[in-house]
């Protein structure tokens, strides 16, 4: 008796956790998840390669200011409060694909 209580549990069981797997790649599928966390690493490497641009451009900047300390080229601060702006390229970055 404890036997076959124990055997309809463990079926029971494993059916429930197919019926869960099964079940969250439907709900997975028809809200897209699996797409968006695709773009969404993408994006993430994007923004990598966007932060290791900026840390070398901040580097090299800092090494210019260094450099040109004694000259008349010496850079200024930005003391003005407004935002500098950047300008790159898009034609090196691939289209992101829509959802």
């Amino acid at each position: 008796m404890v036997q076959d209580f124990i055997a309809a549990f463990v079926v029971v069981f494993i059916l429930l956790i197919l019926f869960f797997l099964i079940a969250r790649e439907l709900i997975c599928w028809y809200f897209k998840i699996n797409a968006r966390l695709e773009a969404q690493r993408l994006t993430n490497a994007y923004l990598k390669e966007v932060r290791d641009l900026l840390i070398k451009n901040n580097s090299v900047t800092g090494m210019l200011d260094k450099e040109m300390s004694g000259n008349c080229y010496s850079q200024t601060e930005n003391t003005s409060g407004s935002p500098q702006t950047a300008y790159v390229d898009q034609s090196q970055y691939p289209d992101l694909p829509s959802l």
